[in-house]
């Protein structure tokens, strides 16, 4: 269940991933494709302000958050726990690569962060961003609900 609050000034949206109970391969997409509902459905521009990755199993990884002003349909991967290989098609649509590193170790769980960011986008649709999560790493995972991504921003 997501934990979304999207408001005439700004939005906090928090998304459970379905993801692979086992393990991932460096470069691969946790979760799949992620919607974020954050716009108001006329044109704006959204600042993205922070981003954080909620990790449930006893994990530590490199992170990046590719964020997106429309949907990549073309082609490419965007399935959980698959390599990332983006079309070139949209290549254009990838607004901002966030590195999500800032690990506050809870022991079990984690959590990482990329705070005071400052990112514009605007939703092509005015209504959603749409994210990619890659582990840079490696990981392994205990269970399909171990991950949560959480952003947050303002309408300008």
């Amino acid at each position: 269940m997501s934990n979304s609050k999207v408001g005439p000034s700004g939005f906090d949206v928090a998304l459970p991933l379905t993801t692979t109970s086992g393990a991932y391969s460096a470069n691969d997409i946790v979760g799949g494709l992620i919607t974020f509902p954050v716009g108001n459905g006329s044109p704006c521009v959204v600042m993205v302000t922070g981003a954080q990755v909620g990790i449930k199993a006893a994990v530590t990884s490199t992170l990046t958050l590719l964020l997106f002003d429309s949907a990549p349909t073309n082609g490419g991967t965007t399935a959980d726990n698959a390599a990332l290989a983006l079309a070139a098609a949209d290549v254009i649509k990838l607004a901002k690569a966030i590195p999500v590193s800032t690990l506050f170790d809870c022991g079990t769980p984690n959590a990482y962060s990329a705070d005071a960011l400052n990112v514009p986008i605007r939703p092509v649709d005015g209504w959603n961003l749409y994210g990619l999560l890659i582990d840079g790493t490696g990981f392994t995972l205990t269970s399909t609900t171990d991950v949560t991504v959480r952003l947050r921003g303002v309408l300008t």
